[in-house]
């Protein structure tokens, strides 16, 4: 019984195709549809929104001079770390501390300044690629 309907169902669905067909596409159907997208309209938006504000960047450095403020100006009598940095930032004002008193070896000299060029350079250079990427 089951074979039977099986046969049936082969033979309707044979019947079927050959009445509608099989619908193929034109030869020219995959460049009739890049041409339509081509033609589509193109909104580019290339508007920079910063992770972070200005308003945000200000409250940010308010917090840290605030709170560097209040360890240097605070009077607390602990032992231990704090009571180091406090005097640490406590006694940078009386010792003169300068980069001349330091000795420094001429290819550390060098590299620094070679670092310094070149990012320098980098940076000039992609702010213009960028520039010219957004288009102004």
């Amino acid at each position: 019984m089951k074979n039977r309907i099986d046969q049936q169902l082969d033979k309707l669905s044979r019947e079927i195709i050959a009445k509608g067909g099989l619908q193929q596409p034109t030869a020219d159907f995959k460049s009739n549809v890049m041409y339509a997208i081509e033609r589509l309209p193109r909104e580019i938006d290339n508007s920079y929104d910063p992770i972070l504000s200005k308003t945000a960047w200000v409250l940010i450095v308010l917090c840290i001079m605030g709170s560097s403020a209040l360890i240097y100006f605070m009077n607390v009598e602990s032992t231990g770390l704090m009571n180091e940095i406090l005097e640490t930032l406590r006694s940078a004002n009386t010792i003169e501390w300068s980069f001349r008193a330091m000795s420094w070896s001429s290819p550390i000299v060098y590299a620094v300044v070679i670092m310094g060029g070149l990012t320098a350079i980098q940076f000039s250079w992609l702010k213009g690629k960028y520039q010219n990427s957004l288009g102004v």
